[in-house]
């Protein structure tokens, strides 16, 4: 059994902007077949869509460190159909835009702890849209 957490950001009214959480146990190995959901949070406020999808990761860590048995749970896989977002959490990119460095410094120290502290197994996975369209409905809702 694992952990799935599909995220996405997005515009939603002119310059309002939504994240948008979905979690999910999954049983088999289709980690992208929905099902199984245990819970969502969207938000919304006004900003850019990459800092909807800052804030969707971010609240996807914050939800697993409430949902997830951290200790019988230690395969998550933490999925964006955010490219760019994807490789700034992972460092593959350097963040230059100052609107995002206080978020990705958020989520960089969310896994840390994950990772060192409680010994999990953080999968963190760029998606295609068309893997992502729960996450997507979900944060078009509000």
């Amino acid at each position: 059994m694992v952990a799935v957490i599909k995220t996405d950001g997005g515009r939603s009214h002119g310059k309002a902007v939504s994240s948008a959480v979905v979690f999910q146990y999954k049983n088999d190995d289709d980690l992208h077949r929905d099902g199984n959901c245990i819970g969502t949070i969207t938000t919304r406020f006004n900003g850019t869509t990459n800092e909807a999808e800052l804030n969707a990761i971010w609240l996807g860590l914050k939800l697993l460190r409430h949902c997830v048995d951290l200790k019988k749970e230690p395969n998550i896989y933490l999925m964006s159909d955010s490219e760019l977002c994807i490789n700034l959490v992972k460092g593959i990119y350097r963040c230059h835009a100052e609107n995002l460095k206080e978020k990705l410094q958020w989520i960089q120290e969310d896994l840390h702890l994950l990772v060192v502290q409680w010994g999990m197994d953080i999968n963190v996975q760029w998606i295609s849209r068309d893997l992502n369209e729960y996450a997507d409905r979900v944060g078009r809702q509000v």
